[in-house]
């Protein structure tokens, strides 16, 4: 079991240099204004397309060869395809787009950015959002297989991922027209329709339609936590801000599974996703109660 833990430990540290954090600094310096909203809806796309095209790859794999003799082909194939990446695309521009101050006030130091209302209720109301979203992501397969079979189980998660992809390059556009907290608080209430949806799914039907509702919310929230952050705090202090940001959402996606496991366990799915509508509900209050933006008083 420690070779478990050790092996998922150094999985998670060696993560960070080829996550959403390292991603999204480099969007938010190459590309400013309005073309980092569409550029973020693209590049995290990877993230949903990665889920279609490599996991049936790894499932044929683990099926015909075992687990043990797939495994050290994909840490190759990991190092093969990325690491010609980082070094030949991967730098940062001469003059980062995120250097210029987007907002009144001027630039941020890290202790006041971190310390601001506008960041801590921020980051709580994801914390929130991210433990309902990926709480109900993580149970889909089971829920749907109980109440439509296998089959259907299995269309429930293509379609949600489908439905992310498609929602995200939609809200990458949408967003340019509109405040980030207002799209933001928009994705909230399809997340907590889709959940519901799911909580009071009897067929087939109404399952893959709560799928899909949920889907249209997964990208477009995922999204808007590095784009809104990047258009509060820009400059040289976002990758820390971000940074911080997402490893404290990461105890909402940790979270979020368990406790839904745990009332599953105690009543059954209707009441573990009618939870995870609470807990969005919850999210959309914090994050309206952030306000439009952070405001810094200049000195």
């Amino acid at each position: 079991l420690w070779q478990i833990y050790l092996l998922f430990a150094l999985f998670g540290a060696a993560n960070t240099g080829v996550s959403l954090v390292v991603g999204t600094t480099l969007i938010t310096w190459w590309f400013p204004g309005r073309n980092r909203s569409i550029a973020l809806s693209i590049a995290s796309t990877g993230l949903s397309l990665g889920g279609i095209v490599i996991t049936p790859v790894c499932a044929y794999l683990f099926n015909a060869n075992g687990l043990a003799a797939s495994m050290p082909w994909l840490g190759v194939a990991f190092a093969v395809l990325i690491i010609p990446i980082a070094l030949l695309l991967v730098r940062a521009p001469e003059q980062p787009a995120s250097s210029e101050p987007m907002q009144e006030g001027g630039n941020w130091g890290y202790q006041q950015a971190v310390r601001s209302r506008f960041f801590i209720l921020l980051t709580l109301g994801y914390v929130m959002c991210m433990g309902a979203q990926v709480g109900g992501i993580a149970h889909l397969y089971n829920l749907v297989e109980n109440v439509a079979g296998f089959a259907t189980a299995a269309t429930a998660v293509q379609v949600l991922t489908v439905c992310s992809i498609s929602g995200r390059f939609a809200g990458g556009w949408l967003v340019t027209r509109m405040q980030p907290r207002v799209f933001t608080l928009i994705n909230l209430v399809l997340q907590m329709l889709g959940l519901l949806l799911l909580s009071r799914a009897g067929s087939a039907a109404q399952a893959l339609l709560g799928a899909a509702v949920l889907g249209l919310s997964v990208g477009n929230l995922l999204m808007m936590q590095p784009l809104w952050l990047a258009d509060a705090f820009p400059g040289p202090v976002y990758p820390r801000v971000f940074a911080l940001a997402n490893a404290l959402t990461v105890a909402g996606v940790a979270l979020g599974p368990l406790l839904m496991g745990w009332v599953f366990d105690l009543s059954g799915y209707g009441s573990a996703y009618l939870g995870a509508v609470i807990l969005s509900a919850t999210a959309w209050a914090v994050v309206w109660a952030a306000g439009p933006t952070a405001r810094r008083t200049s000195t």
